[in-house]
């Protein structure tokens, strides 16, 4: 198919030379704002939307981050049961940290019993709470009588939070 520019060319030709140049500018402009509305301010939006959802994103990310480290240090604590060895070790450099002075430890099955006969009851219990909350052992049975010179005897069973659920 031809097209017949005659017509449009007549119509050009019939306007004076100030309505060409009025016409070309309003042309111009006319490009100007299709390209400024039809391209630059889509692709903007665009760029603007795409920020947003990194931003979001990276908060997710972040937070699932955060969840993750604390599961596996819960997993840690918590998730696998100890050998008797590993008790004994962890027990025993947890009670050092607190300043407690474990006279004997004897490990029968899953639980590990230790004795003090010498101790400051305050801190045999802190030292309790501190090895439940860090490590995850637990009390399973506990034996606490008066011992000379103030202190307390403690005689307690002491098993991995995993044994005891």
């Amino acid at each position: 198919m031809k097209f017949d520019t005659t017509p449009a060319l007549d119509l050009w030709n019939s306007r004076t030379p100030r309505e060409r140049v009025l016409l070309c500018v309003m042309m111009a402009l006319i490009a100007v704002l299709a390209l400024w509305y039809g391209v630059v301010q889509p692709l903007r939006q665009g760029a603007l939307a795409a920020s947003e959802a990194r931003a979001a994103a990276m908060a997710r990310f972040s937070e699932a981050t955060l969840a993750g480290q604390r599961i596996q240090t819960l997993q840690g604590r918590f998730g696998a049961q100890r050998t008797a060895a590993q008790m004994e070790s962890l027990v025993t450099q947890s009670a050092a940290a607190n300043g407690m002075m474990l006279d004997r430890q004897q490990a029968n099955g899953a639980v590990l019993t230790v004795w003090a006969d010498a101790a400051d009851a305050r801190t045999v219990f802190a030292w309790l709470d501190r090895l439940q909350a860090r490590q995850g052992i637990t009390v399973a049975s506990l034996t606490v009588a008066p011992a000379d010179g103030g202190g307390v005897q403690v005689q307690a069973g002491l098993t991995s939070a995993a044994a005891s659920r």
